[in-house]
């Protein structure tokens, strides 16, 4: 029997590695030990000059710091073991996700790498990956909903402010197509057609505009659309209608959402 608590993928979500806490045969890699990463605002405290009191500068944002993981490998040969401490030290340089349960971290790229062999065979060998996280925030399976032109109300899961995707169709010709979210208002300049559809993805690990497949990221200006935790309202210009669709946000990779509705789908509101 196998048991796979955690994955590590690479850019394209492709997995390079299923890191096993047991497995019966002649060899064993399992997790030794898994230092979570730390948090702190993004701002700063200051101290007011001859006051003495002091106030925080900054957003609410928060940046995580290192997340390590320590990898045991052990075989039945010395060779075996060096080819599994080898399987594992390369993986960890392509990892750009690492996937526990249906929840995923980002990863910007890792900062470290430390293989140690054992002399004993029966000691086998560890790599400890040290990744940086892109996010401070575990990431849930993506969920979709409806927007119409107008406010849409639309209830954000989880702890943390998430990206986007917003799928736009004009039902008639839209000269400057624009939407609201909590960044503010982004505006592609130009005609989308009736028909056409613009995609604005800033899901993580994504940043693309595109009208019918073709790149048109330069003639969109305003800021990454971004909604905050709770029920926010996005605003879509006259004439167009299209979906949302982003990854709840949570600060630990077992965290629970509500009860899910039998399309898989969580929606309060207009269309949601």
């Amino acid at each position: 029997m196998t048991v796979e608590p955690m994955r590590w993928l690479d850019a394209n979500r492709q997995p390079l590695f299923a890191v096993c806490q047991e497995q019966v045969g002649s060899h064993l890699v399992g997790v030794a030990e898994e230092e979570l990463f730390s948090l702190t605002p993004a701002g700063q405290v200051e101290t007011i000059p001859g006051i003495g009191s002091r106030i925080y500068t900054g957003t609410d944002a928060l940046v995580p710091g290192s997340y390590s993981v320590t990898v045991g490998a052990w075989g039945t040969t010395r060779a075996h073991v060096r080819e599994l401490k080898g399987q594992v030290t390369r993986a960890a340089i392509l990892t750009r996700w690492v996937q526990k349960g249906n929840a995923e971290l980002p990863i910007a790229r890792w900062s470290s790498i430390k293989p140690v062999h054992y002399a004993a065979v029966s000691e086998g060998a560890r790599v400890t990956a040290v990744f940086e996280p892109a996010l401070a925030y575990w990431l849930l399976p993506e969920v979709t909903g409806a927007l119409v032109a107008g406010n849409n109300a639309v209830n954000v899961l989880g702890e943390g402010p998430v990206t986007p995707r917003l799928t736009l169709t004009a039902a008639q010709a839209v000269v400057n197509p624009s939407v609201t979210t909590d960044a503010g208002v982004s505006t592609w300049h130009g005609t989308l057609q009736a028909g056409q559809t613009l995609v604005i993805d800033a899901t993580p690990g994504v940043w693309s505009v595109t009208r019918g497949g073709v790149d048109v990221r330069t003639a969109l200006t305003g800021p990454q659309p971004s909604l905050k935790p709770g029920m926010r309202t996005v605003t879509l210009s006259a004439g167009l209608s299209g979906t949302l669709s982003f990854r709840p946000a949570v600060l630990e990779p077992d965290g629970v959402l509500p009860d899910v509705e039998a399309d898989g789908v969580y929606w309060e509101g207009v269309g949601w």
